[in-house]
C-alpha cells in the first residue's frame, strides 16, 4: 500500500475530489479523438471515485468509522487517508491498464510501421511499444517522455507485484516540472495528489502517442 503523508480529512477529501473532477474533463475533452475508447472507461472511473469522495464529504462530519463486529470507533483521519490512498492507486493502476491494452489493439494494427519494429514477440508490454516508439524511424515518443513512460511503468509495477517497494533502483522522474524519487527498498511515500497527477500525465502521454499515429493512417 502506498503511504500518503500530511492529510487532513476534509481538506484532502475536497482537493482530491477537485482534482479527480479536472481530470475526468481532460479525458472527456479528448474522448472524441481516441481511436479505441480507453479514455471514456479511465474517465469513468474518475467520475465514480468523485461520486465517492462527494458522499464522504457529504456525511464527513456524522460519520463513524468501526471494524465490522467491534464497538471500538477507529480515527477518522486514519481511514480517509487510507481511503485515499487506495482509490488513487486504483485509478492510477486502471489508467496505466486501460493504457497498455488500447495502445497494443493500435500497434498491432496492419500498415502501421510499429508493428514490424515489435517483430514477432509472443507477448507484447507497455514498454516494448514505448520503446520502440522512441526510436528514431519511428520518433512516435521523444527522449523525456521515455523517461516519463518508464518512471510510470516501474511505479505500476510496483504498486501491483511489489507492495509499492522499489527493489531493484531508485525510482526518479520530473512530471510536470515537479522532481519525484522514490527509493529503492523503502514503501513509496507520496503527497496526496502524487498519484492522480501520474495518471493524468499517462493520460496526456498517450494520446500524443495515439495522434502521432495519425500519420501512418492509410
Amino acid at each position: 500500500m502506498i503511504k500518503l503523508v500530511g492529510i487532513m480529512p476534509k481538506k484532502h477529501l475536497e482537493d482530491s475530489l477537485n482534482y479527480i473532477k479536472q481530470i475526468g474533463d481532460f479525458c472527456v475533452e479528448r474522448e472524441k479523438n481516441d481511436r479505441c475508447r480507453a479514455l471514456f472507461y479511465i474517465s469513468s472511473s474518475f467520475e465514480s471515485t468523485a461520486v465517492l469522495f462527494q458522499l464522504l464529504l457529504d456525511r464527513l462530519d456524522t460519520l463513524e468509522f468501526k471494524m465490522p463486529g467491534e464497538s471500538i470507533k477507529i480515527d477518522p483521519c486514519e481511514q480517509i487517508k487510507n481511503l485515499i490512498a487506495d482509490q488513487s492507486k486504483f485509478i492510477f493502476i486502471i489508467t496505466m491498464s486501460s493504457l497498455e491494452f488500447t495502445a497494443k489493439k493500435i500497434s498491432l494494427q496492419d500498415g502501421l510501421p510499429i508493428k514490424n519494429l515489435l517483430g514477432k514477440k509472443k507477448n507484447v508490454y507497455l514498454r516494448d511499444i514505448v520503446r520502440v516508439s522512441s526510436e528514431k524511424q519511428l520518433g512516435l515518443i521523444t527522449f523525456e517522455e521515455k523517461k516519463e513512460w518508464d518512471f510510470f511503468i516501474d511505479i505500476r509495477n510496483k504498486l501491483v507485484h511489489n507492495n509499492a517497494i522499489p527493489d531493484k533502483k531508485d525510482l526518479c522522474c520530473e512530471v510536470y516540472g515537479i522532481s519525484y524519487s522514490f527509493e529503492k527498498g523503502k514503501e513509496i511515500t507520496a503527497n496526496i495528489q502524487s498519484l492522480f497527477i501520474f495518471s493524468k500525465r499517462a493520460v496526456d502521454l498517450f494520446y500524443n502517442w495515439s495522434q502521432k499515429h495519425e500519420k501512418y493512417k492509410t
